[in-house]
């Protein structure tokens, strides 16, 4: 039997357990920074494709 709740996080609780335990580790942050910076990057080049962007 399973029961279905709410759990509520205020945003300035959960950053800095986030920065804490998880980008102390340094291979963790790169892995993180490459990620976002890949997803930014294909995201322009998506954008440009379709006359979003003119960067």
């Amino acid at each position: 039997m399973s029961q279905q709740g709410t759990i509520n996080v205020a945003v300035e609780n959960i950053f800095p357990l986030i920065k804490k335990f998880l980008y102390s580790d340094h291979e963790i942050f790169l892995r993180e920074l490459i990620s976002n910076a890949t997803d930014a990057t294909l995201k322009l080049q998506h954008l440009a494709r379709i006359g979003g962007s003119k960067g």
